[in-house]
């Protein structure tokens, strides 16, 4: 008897240099109107690129949500009561594995879809399907990215390099 082949991974995967600035012409059959979640850090780099590839395929500009917190049910539920009031139709979780498991709450409680833009190169949130969320805010698993896909990549390996061969 052969076996069955699932897959359970997310509908679309695009890869590549300068994607994240035209992503809109990737989400458009999402809806036109973003709920973007960023962290403080990853909205001051890349804010701009996405309203540019926003606007440039003729979605409306994206409602941004800058949030540092724990990743709570209070905190996600609030959240996604704002992306209702603001008549988003996606929610777009861009960051680290926090980030992006308080956007895939957010899509879950506000009934929305959800996009994952991944900035860490460690981490499997793209295609985990399960939210790390605690009611107090603790973590069930911790996993530090050390670089990151958008840009850092090169500089962290270079400095990593160096490291061993000093320790060498």
């Amino acid at each position: 008897m052969a076996l069955p082949m699932v897959y359970g991974g997310p509908g679309r995967y695009v890869q590549g240099p300068g994607e994240l600035s035209r992503q809109g012409r990737y989400l458009s059959w999402l809806g036109c109107a973003a709920y973007v979640l960023f962290d403080q850090g990853t909205e001051d780099r890349l804010c701009r690129q996405i309203v540019d590839g926003f606007l440039d395929d003729d979605l409306s500009e994206p409602f941004f949500k800058i949030y540092d917190g724990p990743c709570t049910e209070e905190a996600v539920v609030e959240m996604a009561k704002e992306a209702q009031a603001e008549y988003c139709d996606m929610v777009v979780g861009i960051g680290g594995g926090k980030m992006l498991d308080i956007a895939k709450a957010v899509a879950f409680y506000a009934e929305l879809p959800l996009c994952v833009c991944p900035t860490a190169a460690s981490m499997d949130g793209p295609c985990s399907a399960i939210s790390d969320a605690d009611l107090h805010g603790v973590a069930n698993a911790v996993f530090r990215n050390e670089r990151n896909m958008a840009n850092e990549q090169a500089k962290v390996t270079k400095q990593k390099l160096v490291q061993l061969m000093c320790e060498a």
